[in-house]
This record gives structure tokens, sequence and C-alpha cells, in this order.
């Protein structure tokens, strides 16, 4: 099996709400494709699905994701480590959040673009520094996608920015 057909399998047991299958399946698939970094993010977001945030942020870090090239790889640390962060309370939440932070931040500045940078905006708005958050969301309202949005995406990025700022009319604007 290819890695292509091995992907749609783990992605068609996935759409179908078989998180724990397309798990199982992307490892086992994993054997025949041991370097397929698509393979693995298809498995940590099936194990990220089905509720073992933690668990998946560990494997994402065992398996050396970290030097992925791919971005949508890149982001799912981030990710993770924003779920890991609102399962916990307190100091120990905003010191997590800041660290889902910092990934974010680390993640816009090498391949910028408003998915990055709107993630890094609201967790650092959720780690407690508005006025860094403030300065990421203008630079999302900046970015010409987001500015020219006529997609469901861009126009929700467009109001997380907005209302990161405080302009909540721009945001009922953008879900208008």
């Amino acid at each position: 099996m290819s890695e292509a057909e091995a992907l749609a399998e783990v992605e068609r047991f996935a759409a179908r709400g078989d998180l724990l299958r397309a798990y199982d399946q992307a490892c086992t698939r994993l054997k025949d494709h041991p370097d397929s970094e698509k393979l693995r993010h298809a498995a940590l977001l099936a194990l990220a699905r089905s509720g073992a945030s933690d668990r998946a942020l560990r494997l994402f870090r065992e398996w050396g994701l970290s030097s992925s090239a791919d971005t949508d790889i890149l982001a799912l640390e981030g990710g993770l480590a924003k779920d890991r962060a609102l399962g916990l309370a307190g100091e120990e939440r905003r010191e997590a959040m800041t660290e889902a932070a910092s990934i974010y931040q680390s993640l816009n500045a090498r391949s910028p673009g408003y998915y990055p940078a709107i993630n890094a905006a609201t967790t650092t708005l959720l780690s407690g520094d508005a006025e860094t958050a403030a300065d990421l969301a203008r630079q999302v309202l900046a970015d010409d996608a987001v500015i020219n949005a006529d997609d469901y995406w861009s126009l929700a990025t467009s109001a997380e920015a907005a209302c990161i700022i405080g302009d909540i009319d721009a945001a009922s604007a953008d879900l208008a």
C-alpha cells in the first residue's frame, strides 16, 4: 500500500469518527512508511481528537516532528500544547499557555501567515500578555488574505483578531 493510500485509509476512519482505529491504522502503516511525517501527523490528530492530547504532544516530540518543514505539522505542536494548557488551572495553565504561545510565535516567525499569527495572538492573550497579543492581532489584520477575506476561515480569523484588539463592531461585521 502506498503512503497516499495509507493516509487515505486513516483519514476515512477519522472522518467516520473512529479515531482510535485511525490512530492504530496510522501506526500500523508507519511500519511500511517509517519516515512519513504525514502518517505521523494523521496519527497524532486522531489521538488528540480522541482526547489524548498529552500523549499526542509527547509523541510529537518523541517523533522529532518539531524539525518538520511542513507548517501544518509544526502547527500541531502548538495546538496540542494549547489543548494541554486548557486542561489546567491557575498558574499552571498560564505557564502552559505561555509555552503554547511561544510555539505559535516561533512558527509565525519561521512561516508567517494568518493561521500561526492568530493562534500566537490568542494563546498570548490567554497567557496574560494582552499587549503582545494585540500586536500579533494587528499583524493578522494586515495580512492580505484577511483583508480580502471571503471564506469562512479568513473571516473567522479576522473576527478573532478584532476581538483581541477590542474592536467588537469589526468582529460582528466579519461574522454577519
